[in-house]
């Protein structure tokens, strides 16, 4: 190739015209020039990519390559390709940087092949495009597949509730029903409207969320009551799971505190709530802890929720807090849920000053999660 070059060159530009001309070439363009003989001796190394392989022009000739290079099998096997007779072109990683190598081999005038000529460039910046393409396409792959897991278990969420609030509605119509079943059928009824209606006020939280408009509300309030009314409300729940809810107050306890009540009631609701979906037997723990901070604004709350369930696989943990997702795809199926709770709640435990995070947990054994808050001035 560098011989039809030159020919050509010789005839339009004249032999001293063109070889300036090349060396003006290599000495300023990003690429480099390699000539090995046909039992792998350098015959010519030049241009100014020698340069990011701490390499001189010509500093090579003379050299086997073979025995040079005899730690980079890749480059080996191409140059071997060149010199039986093939032109191709490969990217390859040598030294820390990446190369767009066309090879080709050179003849003498019977038809053999003498040596081979290799021109690189340094490529780089566009290898690092091309993962950063790969990475981004693959995100938005992964995020589209979450997405349709998500309306699915959406629909299957609106669905179940809606079919109890129709069904019981219809059956209230009829005559001849007992104030004992029709109370049982309109508490029905209500449970699943407040299903649906958590299931609006997550979605609408995550629209504020990725729309950046979250806003914290602070109120002060008996920490005491508040507790109780919470935990009262899970109880039931658990207690048709034949489940035992633990309330226990580790340190100090103050009268009250001061934090946006109505998202930290939906962050602890949502981690009791998770623990006693996902828990057969045993018990669930909530361990409540306080603490001063450096300023009163600064105080802490800790709410600690430990259950005996099914426990979360190493695997499946990095998915947690992620939206549209849930630690394992067969979670839904079986439990239900919308993989919505742990990444909302987590979301408005860090704009209120704190985190959520995933403790510990063994599969068959139960999990453990720690959600934190600011809460003060405490009382």
């Amino acid at each position: 190739m560098l011989g039809t070059l030159k020919t050509i060159g010789e005839k339009t530009l004249g032999k001293s015209s063109l070889e300036s001309t090349f060396h003006t070439l290599l000495g300023r363009a990003p690429i480099a020039i390699w000539s090995i003989a046909k039992d792998g001796t350098y015959l010519m190394c030049d241009g100014k990519g020698l340069e990011s392989l701490n390499l001189k022009p010509g500093e090579l000739v003379g050299k086997n390559f073979f025995e040079f290079r005899k730690n980079s099998p890749r480059l080996v096997e191409n140059v071997k390709r060149a010199l039986e007779g093939e032109t191709f072109r490969a990217d390859v990683f040598h030294q820390n940087i990446w190369l767009d190598t066309w090879y080709t081999p050179e003849y003498d005038s019977n038809g053999n092949v003498i040596s081979m000529i290799a021109i690189s460039i340094e490529i780089d910046e566009r290898k690092k495009n091309e993962e950063q393409l790969k990475i981004a396409r693959e995100q938005a792959e992964t995020r589209s597949e979450a997405k349709s897991r998500f309306l699915s278990h959406v629909s299957h969420e609106i669905r179940t509730p809606m079919t109890t609030i129709l069904g019981f509605s219809e059956i209230l119509k009829k005559e001849g029903i007992s104030e004992k079943d029709r109370a049982l059928f309109v508490e029905k009824i209500e449970r699943g409207g407040k299903s649906l209606l958590r299931l609006v006020d997550d979605l609408l939280d995550i629209s504020k969320i990725e729309a950046g408009k979250t806003t914290v509300e602070k109120k002060r309030v008996n920490l005491t009551e508040w507790l109780s009314e919470v935990v009262s409300f899970m109880e039931f729940t658990a207690s048709k799971k034949h489940i035992i809810l633990d309330l226990k107050y580790e340190g100090k306890k103050p009268k009250t505190i001061y934090t946006d009540i109505n998202r930290a009631r939906q962050i602890l609701t949502n981690l009791l709530s998770n623990a006693i979906k996902f828990t057969e037997k045993g018990a669930v723990t909530l361990t409540v802890r306080c603490y001063t901070g450096n300023t009163s604004s600064d105080d802490v709350i800790e709410f600690e929720v430990e259950d005996t369930g099914a426990g979360i696989i190493p695997e499946n943990q990095k998915n947690l807090f992620k939206p549209f997702g849930q630690g394992d795809k067969s979670i839904s199926g079986k439990y239900g849920g919308t993989g919505l709770g742990l990444f909302v709640s987590k979301q408005w435990a860090e704009r209120m000053g704190g985190s959520l995070e995933l403790v510990r947990s063994e599969p068959g054994k139960g999990s453990c999660f720690l959600a934190r808050i600011k809460a003060g001035p405490f009382d």
